[in-house]
């Protein structure tokens, strides 16, 4: 079940998936009744016997394409390869970092402000998974580095919608 949900899954989505989970398959979990060994599933992180793997098996044929809230679930192995994963807006190697948004800022009214710059590729207020709520940074892509340059040090402290927006260049994530 590690896999199946992460930190940032609702926890409507959570109870939803255990109820599906838990009716779809009896969960090996009484290893020692039956006089099985138990040790660690290197693919899932949960407890495996001789059942695991085909529960886990069971569990993705039973759940992977299925309807929740109008939207259809994908539940795989974590180490099965993602197939073309689009990314969420368009990217380029000029990249900035965008803090101190108001919860106002929307991704378009973002790339508007900077699009006095240069060409802007793509641009993202970045939301809250469970509440929807901006989290007050983005991010803006520029199809040049110059534009990218201009960028950052003339709009670095701009007021956009009532805050001094702070423009950095975007870093690779921090694991």
């Amino acid at each position: 079940m590690k896999h199946i949900w992460n930190q940032k899954t609702s926890p409507k989505l959570k109870d939803f998936l255990w109820r599906v989970v838990s009716k779809a398959i009896p969960v090996s979990s009484n290893l020692a009744t039956r006089g099985v060994p138990a040790f660690p599933c290197k693919r899932c992180g949960g407890v495996e016997d001789d059942t695991h793997v085909e529960d886990c098996n069971v569990i993705i044929e039973n759940l992977d394409g299925t309807e929740y809230l109008g939207r259809t679930l994908k539940v795989n192995f974590a180490d099965k390869p993602k197939p073309n994963k689009e990314p969420l807006y368009p990217e380029t190697e000029y990249k900035l970092f965008v803090g101190n948004l108001s919860w106002t800022v929307t991704s378009e009214s973002l790339a508007g402000a900077f699009r006095e710059c240069g060409e802007v590729v793509g641009a993202r207020v970045v939301y809250d998974g469970d509440t929807g709520k901006s989290r007050g940074y983005g991010f803006v892509c520029y199809s040049s580095k110059a534009e990218m340059e201009t960028a950052l040090e003339s709009l670095d402290g701009l007021e956009l919608e009532g805050r001094a927006i702070r423009v950095n260049l975007a870093q690779g994530k921090k694991y």
